[in-house]
């Protein structure tokens, strides 16, 4: 499609699509600003080029939206319940990383692809 090549008009697209998906609610869960990344994504895949400048800038625009909405409540979440999240976090890196050893040494991966595959 000819007008996918012009970047502004791709770009808008994009934005435009990933707004409508992320106004979508299903049983309270909703993407919002995040649908722009996942189409975004989807563009990219069948071929669509946003500069490099648009593209960091969108995603300068994606981190500063997403911690606008996480900020506030981020910081009470951490003091009433950041060592139980902190050792939750250890406990799943810990036993993916257990998961991982063992499968090296059961079917005989390569390190290096174990690895890649835990991280």
């Amino acid at each position: 499609m000819e007008l996918l090549q012009n970047t502004y008009f791709a770009l808008f697209l994009i934005i435009a699509i990933g707004y409508m998906l992320g106004k979508i609610s299903i049983s309270g869960i909703s993407l919002d600003v995040s649908a722009i990344l996942f189409v975004a994504l989807v563009f990219g895949n069948y071929g669509v080029i946003i500069p490099d400048i648009l593209q960091k800038i969108g995603l300068i625009l994606f981190i500063f939206s997403v911690g606008m909405q996480a900020g506030p409540g981020f910081f009470s979440t951490f003091k009433s319940q950041g060592r139980t999240f902190a050792y939750l976090g250890l406990i799943l890196i810990g036993s993916a990383a257990l998961i991982t050893y063992l499968c090296t040494l059961i079917f005989h991966i390569d390190m290096k692809i174990a690895i890649g595959l835990l991280t």
